[in-house]
């Protein structure tokens, strides 16, 4: 007869969530407000991507490129003033 291996504890309770929803909410929470304090202090010094215009223009298309003009080449269009 094979038994089960028993679970670690820790003053008679699991010693780690056996559920994800066990996680309390608060905890979650200051997990995340840490990480995104971290990630804007990274990037605070740094300048915007050199291609994130035409990046969001593609994405923004689902994917795919701009229609052709009239002479059968795609522009994908910058702002000259703005960003």
């Amino acid at each position: 007869m094979t038994t089960a291996p028993m679970a670690a504890t820790w003053h008679g309770r699991p010693a780690w969530p056996t559920k994800p929803s066990t996680i309390s909410v608060l905890v979650r929470a200051r997990i995340e407000d840490s990480l995104v304090a971290m990630r804007e202090a990274r990037d605070a010094p740094l300048a915007m991507p050199r291609l994130i215009i035409p990046l969001l223009q593609v994405n923004m298309r689902t994917g795919q490129m701009p229609p052709k003009d009239s002479a059968g080449k795609t522009y994908l269009k910058a702002p000259v003033n703005g960003l």
